[in-house]
C-alpha cells in the first residue's frame, strides 16, 4: 500500500515501493514510484541504497515455499544491496544473518544487515 512512504515524505530520499499484488491507490503515488512484482527480482541498486522491509521478508505470509523462498530472498538482497533494514521475526535472525557480513539489532524486531 505504500504506507512506509510517509516516513520519507518530508525528505529528499528517493523511495521506491515494491508490492507483490496490484494496489489501486498507493500512498503518495504522485511522488514515489511503485513496482508490482514478487521479490526476488534483479534490482539495480546503488552502493548507498538501503533496502527496507517491514512485515514482509521473514513473515510466513510471504514465504510461499517456506525456507526455500526465504533463501531466495536473502540471496537476492545480498546481490542487490549492501545495506538492509528488516523488521523481522527474531526466530529467523540466524538464518538471515548468514547471508551478510554482519548485523546490528536496532530496536525490538528491527535489524540492520550489511556487507
Amino acid at each position: 500500500m505504500g504506507h512506509q512512504s510517509e516516513v520519507f515524505i518530508d525528505s529528499d530520499i528517493e523511495y521506491i515501493g515494491i508490492n507483490d499484488l496490484p494496489v489501486k491507490n498507493y500512498w503518495n503515488s504522485d511522488r514515489y514510484k511503485y513496482i508490482t512484482k514478487q521479490y526476488p527480482f534483479k534490482i539495480e541498486a546503488k552502493e548507498t541504497d538501503l533496502a527496507v522491509s517491514l512485515l514482509c521478508l521473514t513473515w510466513n505470509c510471504y514465504l510461499y515455499e517456506g525456507e526455500k523462498t526465504l533463501k531466495e530472498q536473502c540471496e537476492a538482497l545480498t546481490r542487490d544491496f549492501k545495506h538492509v533494514l528488516l523488521y523481522m521475526q527474531k526466530d529467523k535472525l540466524l538464518f538471515v544473518a548468514k547471508y551478510f557480513k554482519s548485523y546490528e539489532m536496532l530496536h525490538d524486531n528491527f535489524v540492520y544487515f550489511y556487507n
